[in-house]
């Protein structure tokens, strides 16, 4: 079973305060950063399957965030790279405060790390140059696509990126098809947003889980994730998947009241880029089928990649 989302953004009901959102106008693309690439230990810490015949109970919402870092170690400034064929480089450019390492990791290409280097840090950013073994660049050749793990090293501190690490050039679809990241309430510029499930869909119906993120930039601190349990933890929630979306969801009429985190509140000024993401487990046979991707920003039919908050 594959997983896939209904485009149900149109039917989405968000009562209350969280009604509609105006999303900032999206910054120039030159000044826009790379996305992150996966969620913090993305594809780890599994839930235990769910127990047979017992049906998930309607989760609460999460409780209001801030985007306020409380951490300041080294991160990834891009969360994709493309191991050359001939070459069997890639490069992963690094947000930093002094020169370091880095070395990458996947349970799915190696024992052990496959891949370090070095970078020198300038006006706060590094480029560190890697290369595979042949034997490496076959397993990936293979796999095509793997999440992989970079440790980067400054100084005494020590932080572990997520990363997508492919074979070749590849088209990827990044994006669930619907969810979205709310960008602010309606008629105001109040510096916050509000995360909102996709409604995701199997037949026949089957229990998921979702882990949720939101990732943000700021030309002064790089990238940063946090989960419904602060900076780089989340949680997971079940719920049941139908033809129709998720059961649990379904109100009265036959409206859609989806899950929702927020709100999340962002620091004025700072130059803030946001993007939510989620993790997605399809229970099969009591076997988890992982997957991940990001959900666009904006209102009920969000378009653009990031919320931005100058």
């Amino acid at each position: 079973m594959t997983p896939v989302t209904t485009s149900s953004a149109r039917r989405l009901i968000v009562l209350g305060s969280l009604a509609l959102a105006a999303a900032f106008p999206a910054a120039a693309a030159a000044q826009a950063p790379p996305l992150p690439g996966p969620p913090p230990g993305a594809g780890s810490n599994l839930p235990s399957p769910p127990t047979a015949g017992t049906p998930p109970l309607q989760q609460p919402a999460a409780p209001p965030a801030s985007l306020q870092s409380a951490s300041s170690g080294p991160s990834l400034l891009n969360g994709k790279a493309t191991v050359g064929k001939s070459s069997r480089r890639f490069s992963l450019q690094v947000f930093c405060n002094a020169n370091g390492t880095v070395r990458v990791t996947s349970p799915d290409v190696a024992n052990g790390s496959f891949a370090q280097g070095r970078y020198k840090c300038q006006s706060r950013q590094g480029k560190a140059s890697l290369k595979v073994s042949s034997k490496v660049a076959r397993r990936l050749a293979k796999l095509r696509t793997v999440v992989a793990q970079a440790t980067i090293k400054q100084g005494g501190k020590s932080t572990r990126n997520s990363l997508t690490l492919q074979s070749g050039d590849q088209k990827t679809e990044d994006f669930w098809t619907d969810g979205r990241l709310q960008c602010s309430p309606l008629g105001t510029t109040s510096p916050e947003s509000y995360v909102i499930a996709p409604n995701f869909t199997a037949n026949p119906s089957i229990v998921i889980s979702y882990r949720p993120w939101v990732a943000w930039y700021t030309p002064s601190g790089g990238w940063h994730w946090r989960g419904v349990r602060g900076e780089r933890a989340s949680s997971w929630y079940n719920w049941t998947a139908t033809v129709k979306g998720i059961a649990e969801w379904v109100v009265p009429g036959g409206g859609i009241n989806p899950w929702i985190w927020g709100p999340i509140s962002v620091p004025a000024g700072a130059g803030t880029y946001a993007v939510a993401a989620f993790e997605l487990i399809y229970w099969i046979g009591g076997r988890p089928s992982w997957s991940w991707k990001y959900v666009k920003s904006g209102t009920l039919q969000p378009t653009d990649t990031y919320c931005v908050y100058p």
